[in-house]
């Protein structure tokens, strides 16, 4: 239930980055050499970047009032640290596979990625990566909270911790956009998993050992 309270008291910021992905990959489009060959690769470079960029600020703009909350003192209180973390992290989740698949919609609509065929496939990618990615910014949140560093100074710790993550998932999304190989074949599928399964442990040994904090 907090989940959907979370989520709906920041409709307005999630409509924002809804209009900004497309007119974000709407520049990179029109930047582009009208290269037809290129623009699937093109397209699939588009999305990451724009889904990492967007769901970093707006998973951050909705749990950024969460440590002053009565409801999040009455979890620690009651010594729900972990609850507390598992609900930040689908909160992550839901919204950075949201602004993936926004992502993936445009990126069909302008660079003729084919997404009817490979859909079950890059739900798993997105998924994973959501998941990975909601784990990573949630304890970077919480890490630069607790060393009191800035906002800024949080977000230039997330982006190298992101990379591997990132470059297994662009190149997962190549082999199956293009390649049209199962998400199954390759070390890349291993590595997207890998990545994302270390973040959410990450998480949960790191967060709410800083929530009692």
């Amino acid at each position: 239930m907090r989940v959907i309270l979370q989520i709906r008291a920041r409709l307005a910021a999630i409509a924002g980055v809804l209009v900004f992905i497309p007119v974000a990959q709407a520049v990179i489009y029109l930047a582009l050499d009208p290269k037809s060959e290129q623009h699937a690769t093109a397209g699939i470079a588009a999305v990451w970047i724009t889904t990492l960029f967007t769901a970093i600020w707006l998973v951050d703009e909705v749990l950024r009032d969460e440590s002053v909350q009565k409801s999040t003192w009455i979890y620690i209180i009651a010594g729900k640290a972990d609850r507390l973390f598992f609900e930040w992290l689908a909160v992550g989740a839901i919204l950075t596979a949201v602004v993936a698949a926004t992502a993936w919609i445009t990126a069909g609509l302008l660079f003729h990625v084919d997404l009817v065929d490979d859909a079950g496939a890059l739900a798993v990618v997105t998924a994973s990566f959501s998941i990975g990615l909601s784990a990573l910014i949630v304890t970077v949140r919480q890490i630069a909270a607790g060393a009191q560093l800035g906002g800024f100074l949080g977000v230039l710790l997330l982006f190298p911790l992101a990379t591997p993550i990132i470059v297994s998932c662009v190149q997962l999304s190549r082999n199956i956009v293009i390649e049209h190989a199962s998400p199954g074949d390759g070390r890349w599928l291993l590595l997207t998993l890998f990545f994302g399964i270390l973040y959410a442990l990450m998480g949960l040994w790191t967060v709410p050992q800083l929530i009692r904090e």
